[in-house]
């Protein structure tokens, strides 16, 4: 059987664009096919997030399933321990949200509009970041 194998790259291996997306301190959305880096984007904003000096903001990374946030979580724990404790399911931490400065939320397309509704009125004051597929 073969196997799945993922390295999150080094922030600068990551593109110019990925990089901006990484450092940008509006809420953003970003859309683009599979294997185009979106969730290294997450991920890599979640960690630098998560290792600001003086002032870290402690984000909360969900995802969709529980096995991508276990995965992703790991990937994390890597680089900041800290971070891979913000990395939850969706429908996990929907049960005890934890209100935190940022929510990054990977795969968001694959929830119902209900779901990313609720969360707007959970994080009101709170960005909001949606990485999302075509």
């Amino acid at each position: 059987m073969a196997e799945y194998y993922f390295r999150l790259p080094r922030y600068e291996e990551l593109s110019r664009s990925q990089r901006d997306a990484v450092k940008d301190n509006n809420p953003i959305a970003l859309s683009g096919g599979p294997g185009t880096g979106k969730s290294c984007v997450s991920l890599w904003r979640h960690i630098l997030n998560h290792r600001r000096e003086g002032s870290p903001i402690r984000s909360q990374l969900l995802t969709f399933t529980t096995s991508l946030a276990l995965y992703l979580k790991d990937c994390c724990r890597k680089e900041s321990a800290i971070a891979a404790r913000y990395v939850e399911s969706s429908k996990k931490w929907i049960q005890n949200p934890r209100i935190c400065p940022e929510i990054i939320h990977d795969e968001a397309q694959d929830l119902n509009l209900s779901y990313n509704t609720g969360l707007k009125n959970i994080q009101t004051v709170f960005h909001m970041v949606q990485m999302t597929s075509n």
